[in-house]
């Protein structure tokens, strides 16, 4: 179980107790969380324009994401894993996509711009994995194919 508190992350091992196990902190107010697919890995978008990747096997940060431009649009930006738990994305105020590689180092692997005026709030990704449907603050929805 993870509780999650202005910039902390509160790890329980429900079994236990009622004491978290374990207790981390990020940069900023958090705004959203993500579990991987496979279970391994938890996503936490941060205010300070950071996406921090955690092993929840270990309990432990592994990397954080950023890129000049990326700017989290507001408190509830959400960031997302895609199907087979490879790549991140999250959307940004200026109307940009970031889309990272978790194997890869911590350099941006793509980013998609022109279709939204406003700050994007909301990224899914389309089950197959090759696309992806973005929100923004105009209540503007994009779907990305073949990306």
């Amino acid at each position: 179980m993870i509780i999650v508190q202005d910039k902390t992350l509160k790890f329980w091992d429900t079994r236990s107790g009622t004491k978290p196990t374990h207790v981390e902190t990020v940069g900023a107010k958090i705004t959203s969380l993500d579990a991987s697919r496979n279970g391994y890995w938890l996503l936490v978008c941060a205010r300070d324009n950071t996406i921090h990747l955690f092993d929840l096997r270990t309990n432990s940060e592994i990397k954080s994401f950023a890129t000049e431009g990326f700017t989290v649009t507001c408190d509830w930006t959400r960031a997302t894993f895609s199907p087979d738990s490879e790549y991140v994305s999250v959307g940004s105020s200026d109307g940009t996509v970031y889309i990272w590689n978790i194997n890869d180092t911590t350099k941006l692997e793509r980013s998609l711009r022109g279709e939204h005026k406003a700050g994007v709030v909301s990224v899914a990704w389309q089950p197959a994995g090759n696309g992806l449907t973005t929100c923004d603050k105009a209540k503007n929805v994009v779907v990305w194919a073949d990306i």
